[in-house]
């Protein structure tokens, strides 16, 4: 047998160099030892060559066997280390995962592994939604059983890269951490008030009045946008922080659908809120014209919120305003919001004055009532004649 057969049978890897020498030495070794057989005049060496050869293949064997066996046991324990909930009576379990959890497999640490952890497999992903008590007019999900991890094969994907050239990109990235219902973001402006009318090419300052969200978290979106998935803090609110975008619209009863490419002003508001109020200031103004102004709140890389239902208030908000050259219009709306805000204070005041007349007058009429009633209740005359008294007045 050649010393390239040995060795492919001794080594991982055939005729390695390492497998070559061990060969050469073992056979030459018993070589050495070797004598002739009087009888047959064969060289005992080539017979022991044999031999070790036999052993070789033996030994290999053996090795890849016991190899494989544990290539398959690890594999097996890999696949093994979690069990699934497939009951489709069950469209989550009780710990709201829709799985029962246990400990991963991938040496303790999943966060790094390369191996999807049976644990974050859910039955329903794999259902179109038609299956039972759809709506008329729904269409099918796309369907998957290893949580589409390989759905954006052959795709750009985004790598963490925003697409501002018409790029065609899929993100492979989760969405992440979703908060209770009661922790869903709101907002409302403060400022500028619903059609309210500014000065032009004057700053003005658009305030934003936020709730349920961390703010102040704001990833580079040069390098991280929509790079991982929404996460939420200890209070199970979510990181992240809000947007404000001015939009030029023809008039306040416009209905022509905007174009998201352009806008008159944006600014992300990258600060943490103060009092629960993020401030932009719009520095130079605006030119004349209608306007409104949308919030976006978002995840720290940048992605809209995401919340655990469908049927919930609008997580954004947006108003409308106008931009006018007339000095006159701008005061004339300034002073129509004073004058709005005097008479609401006025009414105000009245109808707390008209409740405190209406509850003395009350009390007033309720002490006469009572004070009537004892005058006529104190004291009379029986049929016979014989005075009597109530038990509240009688001596």
């Amino acid at each position: 047998m050649s010393l390239g057969v040995v060795a492919s049978l001794l080594s991982p890897e055939a005729g390695s160099p390492g497998g070559r020498n061990l060969a050469e030495s073992i056979i030459a070794r018993h070589r050495r030892k070797g004598h002739r057989n009087p009888t047959a005049g064969t060289n005992l060496a080539t017979t022991k060559d044999s031999t070790i050869a036999s052993k070789a293949t033996t030994t290999a064997a053996s090795k890849a066997t016991t190899t494989a066996v544990i290539k398959a046991t690890t594999t097996t324990a890999s696949i093994s280390t979690t069990a699934v909930s497939t009951d489709s009576n069950l469209p989550i379990s009780k710990n709201g995962k829709g799985t029962t959890t246990t400990t991963t497999a991938n040496n303790g640490n999943a966060q790094t592994s390369l191996t999807l952890d049976p644990s974050v497999f859910g039955s329903n992903p794999a259902k179109t939604g038609l299956e039972a008590n759809a709506d008329a007019g729904t269409v099918a999900s796309l369907t998957t059983t290893n949580n589409f991890i390989n759905f954006c094969v052959g795709k750009q994907i985004m790598n963490g890269l925003q697409g501002p050239n018409g790029e065609v990109l899929c993100n492979p990235v989760h969405m992440g951490g979703l908060p209770p219902v009661t922790k869903m973001v709101g907002s409302k402006f403060q400022s500028p008030k619903n059609l309210a009318t500014i000065a032009t090419n004057t700053a003005f300052d658009i305030v934003l009045a936020v709730s349920n969200l961390e703010t102040g978290a704001f990833v580079n979106p040069q390098l991280n946008y929509f790079g991982t998935l929404q996460q939420l803090n200890s209070q199970n609110t979510i990181i992240g922080h809000s947007y404000v975008v001015v939009e030029l619209i023809n008039s306040l009863d416009d209905t022509t659908v905007t174009n998201p490419q352009k806008f008159a002003f944006f600014k992300g508001l990258n600060g943490k809120a103060v009092n629960g109020r993020l401030t932009a200031t719009v520095s130079a103004g605006l030119p004349a014209g209608v306007y409104r102004v949308a919030s976006i709140n978002a995840a720290s890389n940048h992605q809209p919120v995401l919340v655990p239902v469908a049927q919930h208030c609008a997580l954004d908000d947006m108003v409308y305003f106008t931009v006018s050259n007339n000095v006159a219009d701008v005061n004339n709306a300034a002073a129509s919001a004073a004058r709005n805000k005097a008479i609401t204070t006025t009414a105000a005041k009245t109808t707390t004055t008209t409740k405190a007349v209406t509850t003395v007058k009350a009390v007033k009429a309720t002490t006469t009532a009572k004070t009537t009633k004892v005058k006529t209740t104190t004291g009379g005359r029986s049929s016979r004649g014989r005075r009597f008294f109530s038990p509240s007045t009688e001596p």
